[in-house]
């Protein structure tokens, strides 16, 4: 039990350090040292995770004790190669690696970054799905209790909480279709998208596959989803990861010399800063943030964490266990690759969100296309499963 409780405290620590470090050097060193940190982070999260699934994953374990001192030391070698960048090379032959690891890798690194982004949204998807069948399923077990006279309010408590959920749905599509009238393709993907939703939640009510309470949040995703896809399609596109943060406050702790008139941070001031000023940084980054973009990257921090936190126990399940051929099942093994790297794609997507511009949108509308076909196939391919073992039915 204290072996658990303090491989928590130590993912704990570094979760921290990652969520507060990220934003706090975008803020005080800009952008390349905020690509060159994540970049690391990454790399070691790779590193972990990938010396788990060897014969040596006894290392992995080593490791992950001194993770928060690792991730410090990480900070540290960012902010070493702010004050000391190596120098660039004087011949295109020469071999310098420290030149390609802070000057080139982390520009790689961000163009992959956005390539990936329709993927982070497509994962967000499927994740989003994950979590909306075990709202479903908690409501409808929590209405379904035992006590009678219980049952009778909890599920009139269930009933109130679903028609709010579908009204901020409604209020949503109102409030949507006066900015995306003006686009004849996002309309008809709009209403094609309700009109599916809403025969898939009579399919599903029909066939006892759904409850009110998960398609309530189905029809909210969709919404939302159509809602940043409207947001983003009419966001000004800029170079990859400028123009967020405004550059025309000087800040207090960057001292100036008087000789040059230019501003040298110290050792001492950016030390000094860095430790006062995590938590400021950290919402200096969100409030210069768009309000969409915002939104839209806790959500996605917030499902992908609640997903891996899931999916262990849908593999643990014993209707997974009866039979070792599930272990060969695409779904197993995409499963087994996510979980073990959830932490690699926390990071990268956390990057990404903070570091998004425009010209994403369509993606938006494919994972709704996603979205609406895991549901489908959820509803209709276990219809005549009445054992009470698969995930969503009691």
């Amino acid at each position: 039990m204290l072996g658990g409780f303090f491989g928590l405290l130590t993912r704990t620590s570094s979760s921290l350090q990652i969520l507060l470090a990220l934003p706090m050097t975008l803020d005080l060193l800009g952008t390349p040292s905020f690509l060159l940190l994540s970049l690391l982070f990454v790399t070691y999260q790779t590193l972990l995770s990938t010396l788990r699934l060897t014969p040596i994953s006894i290392l992995s374990s080593f490791l992950s004790v001194f993770s928060p001192l690792i991730t410090s030391s990480l900070i540290l070698l960012t902010l070493y190669f702010y004050l000391h960048p190596p120098s660039v090379p004087t011949s295109t032959l020469s071999i310098a690696p420290l030149h390609w690891l802070v000057n080139v890798l982390p520009l790689v690194y961000a163009s992959v970054l956005r390539w990936l982004a329709p993927l982070f949204t497509l994962v967000e998807g499927v994740c989003a799905l994950l979590v909306i069948q075990l709202a479903g399923r908690a409501g409808k077990g929590w209405t379904e209790e035992e006590d009678y006279e219980g049952s009778r309010w909890r599920s009139i408590l269930g009933v109130i909480a679903a028609v709010g959920i579908y009204s901020g749905g409604i209020w949503g599509v109102i409030k949507i279709f006066p900015s995306t009238a003006e686009d004849a393709l996002s309309v008809f993907f709009l209403g094609a998208a309700l009109t599916a939703v809403f025969f898939l939640s009579v399919i599903g009510f029909a066939l006892r596959r759904t409850n009110v309470l998960e398609t309530s949040m189905v029809f909210v995703y969709v919404v939302y989803s159509a809602w940043l896809s409207g947001v983003e399609s009419s966001a000004e596109t800029r170079a990859f990861g400028s123009g967020w943060l405004p550059s025309s406050v000087i800040p207090s702790w960057v001292t100036t010399s008087p000789l040059t008139a230019m501003r040298y941070p110290t050792v001492s001031s950016l030390a000094s800063r860095a430790l006062r000023g995590a938590s400021g940084s950290f919402f200096s980054v969100l409030t210069s943030l768009p309000f969409h973009q915002t939104l839209s990257l806790g959500f996605r921090l917030g499902v992908l964490w609640m997903a891996g936190k899931i999916l262990p126990v849908i593999r643990d399940d014993s209707a997974w266990e009866k039979d070792d051929d599930l272990e060969d099942e695409p779904t197993m093994r995409l499963s087994t690759i996510f979980l073990s790297y959830r932490y690699t794609v926390l990071t990268a997507a956390y990057t990404q969100q903070l570091l998004l511009d425009g010209g994403q949108a369509w993606s938006r509308w494919a994972n709704i296309v996603l979205f609406l076909s895991v549901w489908s196939l959820e509803i209709m391919l276990d219809a005549d499963d009445e054992d009470g073992s698969r995930f969503k039915i009691e």
